[in-house]
């Protein structure tokens, strides 16, 4: 623990001392905030003093920083930028000064009919990108009742398995590659590790601006082991005051609020930050045709789902400078998270009356960005964070549901509900977090970057019930991780060639105290360590042909570290597997993107992706009766190819995806023998191989004088799978999840330049039976109704 506090004092100490520097090389400068006429942030605006050579643009976020300028001389500030008008200011800095502005810009709209390629979105930028990525906006999205995960399922190559209602345990999968072989990041940084409270289904995307999936290569920035792909959530970085808060209640009970404020003095730069939210359901929905026991006979009836309740909340609070002339941002910020959870089920379907589980999650954070230092060639970015998380699993009952919610006999054994040992079994993990991300621009078409992010994880727990199995965690169990990593851009042909290239260095420490049985029931305590290091690498290519139709190529070869669930598991359902080593991957991305805009009033994008896995120690996930563990399944092929298209026109915005992926066990020979396996290419276990998604929108506009409405309709389609390999499953009902299609609507309602937003949606309209994880029922028909309310 003092290692941890002298590090982030450390850290401390050196963001003030790079401010501080700052500050004295920097004697008058201006400071601004440029936003187009929907004031949102502009991206690319020149800035510049007339008849000198010093001028720059706006960042992602709208904002830009002139230093350097002479006092006491009076200049003329030029704003310009494509279908904009240019606008003049005449300003005089004195000595030292910092010269605030807000600038708004008004369309030019004779020069939007004239030109072809106008301004790209934020969106639009990632994608074109040499990495093989999806940037998802989610502003359209943001008055509806959704949540991060329910947009990532209407994504291409995404699928997300859900065994249950609001909160329920799920699995993603990228591009065939699934749970933790993707990691999760927020802002950059890696939060997959952090507890349940981070999980995609527990953000609104209230809370989010946009969403990079990253198919393949990960870019050095994001810095974590991912193995094939990543998900970054970018959260609202506007650089002007606002407050978003939103509610929305629906079936089952659910009620879900999200806020999401900021608040900037804007001569000082302080800035406060509060975000927070609460979801709660009893996800009590029908399930269909479960085997009951009537009068001694077992029948199968349409019951209600019960025992089931979810709980979470979230709350955040940041200070800090923003937009000032010795940082970008300077933030400090506090978070603290609850989750009660009651276990519904089983595996394979068995009632569940009593189990819970709960966590508490204290998280503490400091960040540091600053871009343009050394005559506007290094940007820099500091991040530490410092996590706590207590978690309970309670199985203490002898008592046995049936699916009516009765009990149906009381065992008189040691055995909870989850057919082991009765448990409460607590464990306690901190995780101390760091990252330095810096790039240096070379020359006009070289930059090169580095980055380095560390992670100390300690976990500690116990059975109170069982101690003398669990003995070990009373010992603290250790998961040191270090991945460094060096990038170097290129750009040529006046940007329309793209590549970069990078080097990975990673380096894993785990200390594991396991359980070991003798004979006459003693156990013993056996130290498991183990230490690596690997040295990982990428290149990612893209070039136009022509400015509407670019190629993309990338390959790596990534490494994946066990995450603490897979080494450790979670005292209840998912048993500790110390022995598991890294997995290997090799990448490969094909992709080819379209663009047919020949006016303003229509558009056609259509994209195709070609990918390729190829797997060692692949991780996964296996089932026990009743328990599961992670395990490495030694070698995994995955091949597929996945189709984008969208029609926008006007007021109508259509788009749909297909994905068909193969992921197959590529083990030749049974482990350890020369006896060729049964399941050698065949494909994996539940897991979906043809899936699609469709998506329309159409805008009304005003419906009356200052109300207007907009109209959604989404539909998602999964080909049947087998639960087991095919070659070895029986070929019945029970074996296989069935075809699954879901139609969901949805009616908005904006008044007042968006400030007050009523939506309404009904999901799963056709009450279709939907199964997803271990052929558990998810839920039927459900309607929504959410209240939004946004002040900028």
């Amino acid at each position: 623990m003092n290692r941890i506090f002298r590090a982030l004092i450390t850290t401390t100490l050196f963001v003030c001392f790079i401010a501080n520097l700052s500050a004295q090389v920097v004697s008058s400068s201006i400071i601004g905030t440029v936003l187009d006429s929907q004031n949102q942030p502009a991206i690319g605006i020149t800035i510049f003093l007339k008849g000198t050579n010093q001028g720059t643009a706006t960042n992602t976020e709208g904002t830009f920083v002139l230093n350097k300028v002479q006092p006491n001389t009076p200049y003329t500030l030029v704003i310009s930028g494509i279908g904009y008008k240019e606008q003049y200011k005449e300003i005089v800095l004195t000595p030292a000064e910092e010269l605030v502005l807000s600038i708004v810009l008004k369309e030019d709209l004779t020069e939007i009919d004239e030109i072809v390629v106008q301004g790209k979105s934020n969106a639009t930028q990632i994608k074109e990108k040499s990495f093989t990525v999806n940037s998802i906006a989610t502003k359209k999205l943001q008055n509806i009742t959704t949540d991060v995960n329910q947009v990532l399922n209407q994504t291409s190559g995404i699928r997300i398995k859900e065994s249950g209602g609001l909160g329920s345990r799920y699995e993603f999968s990228l591009n065939g590659l699934s749970g933790r072989q993707v990691r999760i990041f927020v802002d950059d940084i890696p939060v997959d590790q952090l507890g349940s409270s981070f999980n995609l289904n527990n953000l609104t995307v209230n809370l989010v601006d946009r969403i990079d999936v990253y198919k393949g290569v990960v870019p050095i920035k994001l810095g974590a082991d991912a193995l094939g792909g990543a998900v970054n959530i970018i959260t609202n970085k506007k650089a002007n005051s606002f407050l978003d808060a939103s509610y929305s209640i629906g079936s089952f009970n659910t009620h879900r609020a999200a806020l999401n404020s900021k608040y900037r003095f804007q001569e000082s730069g302080l800035t406060f930050k509060a975000t927070g939210f609460y979801n709660y359901s009893d996800n009590n929905y029908q399930m269909n045709d479960q085997p009951v026991f009537v009068n001694g006979e077992e029948q199968e009836l349409d019951i209600e789902r019960f025992h089931d309740q979810y709980t979470s909340a979230m709350g955040n609070f940041g200070i800090g400078f923003t937009n000032v002339k010795w940082a970008d941002n300077l933030m400090a910020k506090i978070s603290i998270a609850t989750i009660e959870q009651e276990i519904q089920s089983g595996i394979y379907g068995t009632p569940v009356g009593e189990a819970t589980e709960e966590e508490n999650n204290t998280t503490y954070s400091i960040e540091y960005s600053k871009t343009k230092l050394l005559n506007d060639k290094l940007d820099m970015n500091l991040f530490v964070l410092y996590n706590e998380v207590s978690s309970k699993s309670i199985d203490t009952s002898s008592n046995r549901y049936n699916w009516q919610g009765n009990i149906v006999r009381t065992e008189n054994n040691n055995l909870g509900e989850l057919v082991r040992e009765k448990t409460i079994f607590e464990y306690d993990q901190t995780q101390f977090l760091y990252r330095a991300y810096a790039t240096y621009d070379l020359a006009k078409s070289h930059q090169i970057s580095v980055n380095h992010i560390g992670s100390m994880i300690e976990r500690k727990g116990e059975n109170r019930l069982n101690a003398k199995n669990n003995e070990p965690f009373r010992s603290p169990n250790t998961l040191n991780t270090t991945v460094s990593g060096l990038g170097y851009q290129t750009v040529f042909f006046d940007s329309k060639l793209e590549n970069v290239a990078s080097l990975k260095y990673y380096n894993f420490d785990m200390l594991t105290k396991n359980a070991v049985q003798f004979q006459h029931n003693e156990f013993g305590i056996q130290d498991i360590r183990t230490s690596q290091q690997h040295i990982g690498y990428a290149f990612s290519s893209r070039y136009f042909i022509q400015p509407q139709w670019y190629i993309k190529a990338s390959y790596e070869k990534g490494y994946r570290i066990p995450q603490p669930i897979e080494i450790f598991g979670d005292g209840l359902r998912v048993l500790a597997n110390p022995n598991l080593e890294p997995e290997t991957s090799h990448n490969l991305n094909i992709g080819m993107t379209h663009r047919l805009n020949t006016n303003s009033k229509w558009s056609l994008r259509n994209e195709i992706n070609l990918f390729q896995r190829d797997v060692d120690n692949f991780i996964f996930i296996q089932q026990f009766g009743v328990f599961s563990t992670y395990e490495n399944v030694l070698n995994v092929l995955i091949k597929g190819v996945e189709y984008d298209v969208q029609y926008s026109r006007e007021k109508l915005t259509l788009s749909g995806n297909l994905t068909w992926q193969q992921v197959l066990n590529n083990e030749k020979y049974v482990a350890g023998t020369t006896t060729r396996s049964r399941v050698y290419r065949d494909k994996m276990p539940n897991t979906p191989y043809l899936f699609a998604n469709v998506n329309a929108n159409f805008n009304f506009g005003k419906i009356f004088s200052k109300i207007d409405m907009s109209m959604y309709y989404a539909a998602n389609y999964v080909h049947e799978y087998f639960l087991n390999y095919p070659s070895i499953s029986i070929t019945e009902t029970k074996n296989i999840i069935p075809n699954q299609f879901l139609s969901h609507i949805g009616t908005t309602f904006s008044a007042v330049e968006n400030t007050y937003n009523l939506s309404v949606e009904l999901r799963n309209v056709f009450n279709a039976e939907a199964y997803d994880n271990f052929n558990l029922q998810k839920p039927g028909r459900a309607v929504f109704l959410k209240f939004r309310y946004f002040l900028k």
